[in-house]
C-alpha cells in the first residue's frame, strides 16, 4: 500500500452566491476541484482565520483575507459591493476519495473592506439574521432611505457632478469648485465615475465650503486629480431636515413619541 493510499487528503470548498445570483466556487487546493459538474477554482494563498463557533445566540465569524485576489479578482471587483452580504457555504472535502466530509459553516459575508491593497471579507454565520430588524420600529428618526420610493424626493435634484482638483489621501479629496456650506453633503455619498475607482462609492463624513470632502472609509485606490464624480446630498433623518426640504408629509419617523426615559419616569405627588 502506498503512502498516498494511507493518507486522507482534505481541502476546503467555498461556495459564494452573490446578491445578483452569480455563483462562484473557490478552493484552497493548488488545483481546481470538480464536484458533480461544479468547478471550484484554486485560490491557494489566501489567509483564513480560525472559525469561531459557539452554542449561544452570538454571531459566529471568521475573516478571509485575500481570498478573491488569490482567485484572480481585482480589488475593484472585490470592493464593488457585489460580494457584500453574499451567501457563503464552507465545506470540508476529501479530494483523494472525491467525497464531502462535512459542512463547516454556512452564512453571509459582511462588507468587503480594503486597506493598502489588501482586502478582508468577514464571514457571518446565519445567526447574524437574528440581529436584523424585520419590521418597523418606533423611533424619532426617519427609517426611509434618502430619495427612495418612501421618501419620494428626486435624487437628481440633490445630485451634483464635478472633477477633483487635488487629493489629500484615499479618504479625503478636494474640489475647489464646491462652495456649498460646511457639511452640506454630510451623510451623502460620492461615487467616482472616471478613474481607477470608477463605480465605487463612499459615504461622506464631512464636507467643507472650501471643497474638502472626507469619507468614513478610504477608496481602494488613491483618487487622482481630474477624476470625475457624482455627489448626492445626505439626510440626517430628522423631522427638521425633512421640513427644510418641504417633505414633512413623507417623514417616516415618530418625533412626538416620548423616549423610554420619559415614558417610564416615576413622578411623586
Amino acid at each position: 500500500m502506498s503512502v498516498t493510499d494511507q493518507t486522507t487528503q482534505y481541502c476546503t470548498l467555498i461556495s459564494i452566491v452573490q446578491t445578483n445570483g452569480t455563483w462562484i466556487g473557490l478552493t484552497d487546493l493548488d488545483v481546481d476541484v470538480d464536484v458533480n459538474g461544479l468547478v471550484f477554482v484554486s485560490a491557494s494563498g489566501y489567509e483564513p482565520t480560525d472559525y469561531e463557533s459557539n452554542v449561544s445566540t452570538g454571531v459566529n465569524n471568521a475573516d478571509i483575507s485575500g481570498l478573491l485576489g488569490s482567485a484572480g479578482f481585482t480589488i475593484t471587483e472585490a470592493t464593488s459591493g457585489n460580494f457584500d452580504n453574499a451567501e457563503v457555504i464552507i465545506t470540508l472535502y476529501d479530494y483523494g476519495n472525491s467525497t464531502v466530509v462535512r459542512r463547516i459553516a454556512r452564512g453571509f459575508w459582511g462588507e468587503v473592506k480594503s486597506d493598502r491593497g489588501k482586502y478582508t471579507a468577514e464571514f457571518r454565520a446565519l445567526s447574524q439574521q437574528l440581529n436584523n430588524a424585520i419590521c418597523r420600529t418606533i423611533q424619532a428618526t426617519c427609517d426611509a432611505e434618502f430619495c427612495d420610493t418612501r421618501c419620494s424626493l428626486d435624487a437628481a435634484t440633490y445630485t451634483v457632478t464635478g472633477t477633483l482638483t487635488s487629493v489629500t489621501s484615499q479618504q479625503e479629496v478636494v474640489d475647489t469648485s464646491r462652495t456649498e456650506a460646511d457639511d452640506h453633503f454630510r451623510y451623502g455619498k460620492l461615487t467616482i465615475t472616471r478613474g481607477e475607482n470608477a463605480g465605487i462609492s463612499r459615504d461622506v463624513k464631512h464636507s467643507l465650503a472650501t471643497g474638502e470632502i472626507t469619507f468614513y472609509r478610504p477608496f481602494p485606490f488613491l483618487p487622482l486629480v481630474d477624476d470625475e464624480y457624482e455627489l448626492i446630498e445626505g439626510c440626517d433623518k430628522t423631522f427638521t431636515d425633512c421640513l427644510n426640504r418641504s417633505n414633512q408629509e413623507n417623514f417616516r419617523g415618530f418625533p412626538s413619541v416620548p423616549s423610554p426615559d420619559v415614558s417610564f419616569q416615576v413622578f411623586k405627588k
